[in-house]
């Protein structure tokens, strides 16, 4: 026999269900894996917490502010631990929560699906799933609605196939229907079990127990092919359904297409010094590793219009003067448009892949978006350039050049007075550009423990106040400062050289660590040559010109770690690292070889692990809760008689999981007698409890120790008996769902 509360379970699954789907359909939008654990957390959270208040039962206010309180606390423990005191909230922590949304508001109207899950991002998806899930809890199993309740879950899953790149929409659509089928069929078949479906040969119990098992077999097979199988499919949609951006170009036509700062993408690693292996080199010399070149400042962003031609094979002369250094790249973690190469890519290789390559940014563009096991093999030329050449390089800059490159918006004129005093002295743009770089070298400090941003609050802020930032204010300030003086420049993105393997120096093994952002500036008749005004970085083979060397870079990298307050250093890769500090790699020498394959995504056993610990955990939050709950009734009860009716009750309660609820009407013994009658056979120990909980409810003596001992003992065993009585999936419902008796 089964009950309405085991439907009622079945639908807290199915809306469960359709959380997560929409969680994992959230691939379309974020890059990477980081973003999934707070969000299933947090949606398991808002069902199980909303589902325990309200079995209690408790007033929909205390339902909603129990949410509300657990989802922040775990919100706070995931995104801003430094901020809480004594494990709880505080006032720092809203206000971090309220620049981190400020931080995704700011970036939302700019960012180009897929993007990196920043902590604003991931908050403000948090919100998300905590508002339509908290609504969709409360218009079904408070005012009665599911269908009007569901919407904002769907409108949620909906935006991300409108804002996603597209990929398994398919999928994802598939599973959001069957979890939504599974939580009508539950809600349904308990809630409005107005008539009872007779099937042929099928009692109407048995029909109930049909579709329960039909329910949890549902259950289990949307939860298993979420975790297993999606992961692996192809992409069904290659493109977002719309878009707020322009339509990107083909790769197989010339045409203009609007880029958004990868910065976007990379500034998560920038700040949290990712050692998650984005891409290996294998290279005769080492090199800054480019994705692209931004040269649009709107006063809040740098980004790039670029107009990208289809290439294969060797597509450029080697105009610039330089050598040639082939590299050949293995992509691990990375997950781009676009293609790491050093300087001018003027060759590119791939096996079946189609690239585009833009003339302006010198960028290469892939079809798709790079995955773990990419390989291309790319050809770049090496700037060879020397102080006196560029000293007495030509002046006059190309109407069109200084119209893409002297663009700037209106900024704080002190600005331009910095700029024009530093470079003041300079006898040729060589020397201004120079000026500039050794200012932010001795006068700031690197310091990745700072506010992100590059618009003109955060540069005057940057310049004035706080002299202090990571390579994106660096490079970001000096491209504007030295537009603002006439020098052409732009802001370069991608990888310093990474870390060079100790038992192959041609090997490169580059970290999200490594993501970098630097300027270039242009001289006539020469072109682009790359500076560094970031502290302690260096630009293999720059010294000609820049007057830096590696040994600058180390001696200020010492003064950084001792003068600035950072976050600690991380090891060098020839140490070995125990499994405790970085869980991600085993035990071992990291820069082997094979750290790249130990460096993996998300694959779908490990989404399917996530998936049974969070079930593992809601059955064990749940039986310690009830028994926390028991524990406390048993502390509350001190006389023999209510100890005796406790029991009772649980019995009682038990036996209303099985749809035989005690009439109001019914004495106790009647109640055993309608059960023993049920069941077709005598029901003894019933009869007993029913006979004791008779005496201590109307004896005028007290009850006696030993019959509290016996009661408690023969109603343990009834409501043991009763569980082993029910099949595996009454069983298992009974034990993860939210109750407290």
């Amino acid at each position: 026999m089964t009950t309405r509360a085991q439907y009622t379970f079945l639908a807290e699954m199915g809306l469960l269900c359709m959380s997560l789907t929409v969680i994992f359909s959230f691939s379309r939008i974020f890059v990477g894996g980081d973003w999934l654990w707070p969000l299933i957390i947090t949606a398991v959270l808002t069902h199980w917490v909303s589902a325990t208040w309200r079995n209690i039962p408790a007033p929909t206010s205390i339902q909603i502010a129990a949410v509300l309180v657990g989802t922040t606390t775990a919100a706070a423990w995931l995104l801003a631990p430094e901020t809480m005191r004594f494990w709880l909230p505080s006032a720092n922590t809203f206000h971090r929560f309220g620049e981190l949304l400020n931080q995704a508001a700011h970036q939302y109207t700019q960012a180009r699906a897929p993007i990196e899950a920043t902590d604003g991002f991931v908050l403000a998806t948090i919100v998300g799933v905590v508002v339509v899930g908290l609504m969709a809890e409360i218009g079904t199993f408070t005012i009665f609605t599911p269908l009007q309740a569901i919407i904002p879950m769907v409108t949620l899953f909906g935006l991300t196939s409108v804002l996603g790149n597209g990929r398994n929409a398919t999928f994802f659509t598939l599973m959001f229907v069957a979890s939504a089928t599974m939580f009508f069929l539950g809600y349904n078949r308990s809630l409005f079990d107005v008539k009872r479906t007779r099937w042929v040969n099928h009692s109407a119990d048995e029909t109930n127990s049909t579709l329960l098992r039909s329910g949890v077999i549902l259950a289990t097979i949307t939860l298993a092919v979420i975790a297993v199988v999606g992961p692996a499919l192809p992409d069904t949609l290659e493109r977002a359904w719309w878009s707020w951006h322009e339509p990107n170009a083909s790769l197989g036509a010339e045409g203009d297409r609007q880029i958004i700062s990868p910065l976007v993408d990379i500034q998560g690693r920038l700040v949290n010094q990712s050692r998650e292996i984005a891409f290996t080199v294998e290279s005769p010399q080492g090199a800054y590793w480019r994705l692209m070149a931004l040269d649009q400042f709107d006063g809040q962003t740098w980004q790039a219009t670029s107009r990208f031609r289809s290439v294969n094979g060797r597509f450029d002369l080697a105009l610039e003067r330089g050598d040639e250094l082939m590299q050949q790249v293995r992509i691990e973690t990375l997950s781009s448009d676009y293609l790491p190469a050093a300087a001018r890519p003027v060759a590119v290789f791939t096996a079946n892949r189609q690239v585009a390559f833009d003339d302006h940014s010198t960028a290469l563009l892939l079809e798709h978006r790079t995955e773990a096991g990419f390989e291309y093999v790319v050809n770049s030329v090496l700037p060879t350039f020397d102080s006196e050449t560029l000293r007495t390089a030509p002046t006059d800059l190309p109407g069109a050049l200084a119209e893409r490159y002297l663009q700037l918006p209106e900024l704080d004129p002190r600005i331009y007075e910095l700029a024009t005093e530093l470079t003041q002295e300079s006898a040729t743009p060589y020397d201004a550009a120079l000026a500039l770089q050794n200012f932010f070298r001795t006068e700031f400090a690197y310091d990745i423990d700072i506010d992100s941003g590059s618009g003109e609050t955060a540069l005057t802020q940057f310049l004035f106040e706080d002299r202090r930032g990571y390579c994106e204010q660096f490079a970001a300030s000096y491209a504007a400062m030295a537009r603002s003086i006439g020098l052409a420049a732009r802001v370069a993105v991608g990888f310093t050289e990474g870390d060079q393997s100790p038992t192959d120096p041609t090997q490169f093994i580059v970290r999200g660590k490594h993501s970098h952002a630097w300027p270039e500036v242009y001289f006539p008749s020469i072109g682009w040559v790359p500076f560094e005004p970031t502290p302690g970085r260096y630009s293999p083979g720059s010294e000609a010109w820049t007057a830096l060397s590696a040994e600058v870079a180390e001696e200020e990298n010492e003064a950084i770690n001792t003068e600035v307050e950072t976050p600690p250093a991380l090891p060098s890769d020839d140490f070995f690292l125990p499994e405790d500090i970085f869980p991600e790699f085993e035990t071992g020498a990291v820069n082997t070889p094979d750290d790249a394959q130990r460096s993996t995504t998300n694959s779908g056993l490990r989404l399917l692990a996530m998936v049974l610990a969070t079930v593992v955990g809601w059955v064990i939050a749940t039986s310690g809760v009830r028994r926390l709950h028991r524990w406390w009734q048993d502390r509350q009860d001190r006389t023999a008689k209510a100890k005796i009716l406790r029991a009772w009750q649980r019995v009682e309660r038990s036996y209303a999981r099985r749809d035989s609820h005690r009439d109001q009407s019914e004495t106790y013994a009647e109640f055993a007698n309608r059960i023993a009658s049920d069941q077709r056979r005598p029901q003894p120990r019933l009869e007993a409890l029913a006979n004791l909980a008779t005496e201590a409810h109307f004896a005028p003596l007290a009850p006696e120790g030993s019959d509290v001992a016996l009661m408690q003992r023969l109603s343990d065993e009834e409501v043991r008996e009763l569980r082993h009585r029910r099949s595996w999936p009454e069983r298992l419902l009974d034990a993860a769902r939210p109750r407290l008796n």
